[in-house]
Parts: C-alpha cells; sequence; structure tokens
C-alpha cells in the first residue's frame, strides 16, 4: 500500500503531465480502498485536471465528508476545488 500511495501522490506532484494516468486512477478506484485511500486518489486526481478527474475526485470528496477517521477530515481540510477547465480541454 505505501508503494501505491507514493504512485498515487507522485501522479498528482505531476499535474497536467499526468493525463494519461486518469484511464488507470479510476480504474485503481474500483480495488477495495480504505476513506484516506480514495482520498488520496481524489487528490491525485483534482491535481491532474481534466473534467472527468475532477467530477470523479469532487464525488470522492463529498461522499468523505461523512467519514468519523480523523485522517480524513484533516485531509479534508486542505483541500481546495480547482476552477473547472473550458470544454474541449478534458483528455488532452
Amino acid at each position: 500500500p505505501a508503494v501505491r500511495a507514493s504512485a498515487v501522490h507522485g501522479l498528482g506532484q505531476l499535474g497536467r503531465m499526468a493525463r494519461p494516468s486518469v484511464a488507470a486512477l479510476l480504474q485503481y478506484l474500483k480495488r477495495p480502498l480504505s476513506a484516506i485511500e480514495r482520498l488520496q486518489v481524489a487528490i491525485a486526481l483534482l491535481r491532474i485536471g481534466t473534467q472527468t478527474a475532477q467530477r470523479v475526485a469532487e464525488r470522492i470528496i463529498v461522499k468523505s465528508r461523512e467519514s468519523t477517521d480523523p485522517a480524513v477530515r484533516a485531509t479534508l481540510q486542505s483541500i481546495t476545488l480547482p476552477a473547472p477547465e473550458t470544454a474541449g480541454e478534458d483528455e488532452r
């Protein structure tokens, strides 16, 4: 799990350059993940910034607000939702 978490974090740090990884991250979300792992993927998706990534990330964030896990709640405090991109820039 630590290696996967590092990979997810690294993709998020790449931002737009990691756009080709969106499909893999969406597939990864189909695995059984903890609430904090799902939230970490959401953060990476937000930083990557495609419209699809942002929509999925926002759904995860909304669901995460129900969590009582202190780590999830602390992480939620640090998230700022970016402005949506203009149409046509989604998967470039």
